[in-house]
């Protein structure tokens, strides 16, 4: 993440983080839950923004329990008071089952067509297909066309939102091929 959060940086663009508050397969998750929190998301949380200081934090994972179970109010209090990113970091709305269109700098959505009528800023986040990254699985004829996206593009700016689209290297790094053309289809249409 360093050396990425680097690269982004010298580029002039502010770094962001996914961040998923369970694990699925940490055995802890699995047959801990108040323990899991506070012995390895909190540490893991705080460290990843001590040494890698993202201005944006994506939260997921947070339908299984609420904010109060998850701990959020203590650690988004240490985020916003305490943290090296304090005055400028923008969280997303995902910090607990209670949480979602609720709380946090932007109100996100998945796999809709967004939000309308709201005063508040929000993002739409998607794949490119039916799966979040990249999955071998996933048939061709599953993607959105480059036009279908766009159309999703403009659809969801329109309405005051951001277009979170979600692409996946392969195990190798790279990014399938389908990915590519969508995004240059894509980036030749706004230019």
């Amino acid at each position: 993440l360093g050396d990425l959060s680097d690269a982004v940086r010298r580029k002039g663009l502010r770094m962001g983080f996914y961040y998923s508050l369970y694990e699925w397969y940490n055995p802890l998750w699995l047959y801990n839950k108040p323990r899991y929190v506070r012995e390895h998301m909190f540490p893991q949380f705080k460290d990843l923004v001590t040494h890698y200081k993202p201005a944006i934090i994506f939260s997921d994972g947070e339908w299984e329990m609420t904010s109060a179970d998850w701990h959020s109010p203590e650690l988004l209090a240490w985020l916003f008071n305490e943290s090296p990113v304090k005055d400028e970091v923008v969280v997303d709305d995902r910090w607990g089952s209670d949480t979602r269109h609720k709380h946090g700098g932007y109100w996100t959505t998945e796999y809709t067509a967004g939000m309308s009528g709201v005063d508040h800023p929000w993002e739409e986040s998607r794949g490119m297909g039916v799966s979040y990254g990249y999955n071998r699985a996933e048939d061709l004829n599953i993607y959105h066309t480059g036009r279908e996206l766009v159309f999703i593009l403009v659809d969801t700016v329109s309405r005051g939102g951001n277009l979170l689209l979600d692409i996946g290297p392969r195990a190798d790094g790279m990014i399938p091929v389908v990915m590519e053309e969508r995004l240059t289809q894509m980036g030749d249409w706004l230019k």
